[in-house]
């Protein structure tokens, strides 16, 4: 059951943030009259460089607070809160909302990823047989949420047909990007 629980976790976490970085230029450049900040390109491009350097740089640190103080469960429990709480104040259309989102992302990705598979792992001894399909699982888990995940949230930010869907069940909507994220 573990194995599944994991599984599942890395996939939506992989949807989350290949999602976010598919539309996330695509949302800071857009006009704020298409539901996006109207920012300029260059600022754009920075604020997403750093959103994603953070997320690599400091994978290291949610492995050693795994380790040294709160065990990998409850550091993957609560880098999924900060994901979830990250991905929920998104819906807060500002700047400085933007930046707390993408920390709160950040120091959850940081948290999550490098301790789930470490969690997979330790589900089978070194010997076991089932260790290596467990990991083949994840990894396809993984490339699910990669791979649907930058339609999915394309067609939901940026498809007429989907904001008319929103405006049609009472969900008015000019833009698709609050559903998107």
């Amino acid at each position: 059951r573990g194995l599944w629980v994991l599984i599942f976790t890395e996939t939506w976490e992989r949807f989350s943030h290949y999602g976010m970085r598919a539309i996330l230029i695509l949302y800071l450049t857009a006009p704020v009259a298409l539901g996006g900040l109207g920012l300029d390109k260059p600022r754009a491009a920075a604020i997403f460089a750093g959103y994603v350097l953070s997320i690599y740089l400091f994978s290291l640190s949610g492995g050693q607070i795994a380790d040294r103080f709160l065990g990998a469960k409850r550091t993957i429990l609560l880098g999924g809160l900060f994901i979830a709480t990250g991905q929920l104040m998104l819906q807060v259309k500002s700047l400085h909302g933007l930046v707390a989102s993408l920390v709160l992302i950040a120091v959850g990705t940081c948290l999550l990823k490098p301790n789930l598979s470490a969690s997979v792992g330790r589900l089978f001894a070194k010997d076991d047989p089932r260790r290596d399909g467990a990991f083949t699982y994840e990894y396809m888990g993984i490339n699910i949420g990669a791979t649907v995940a930058p339609v999915a949230c394309a067609f939901m930010a940026e498809s007429p047909n989907f904001h008319a869907f929103l405006n049609r069940v009472g969900l008015n909507s000019s833009a698709g990007w609050s559903w998107a994220f």
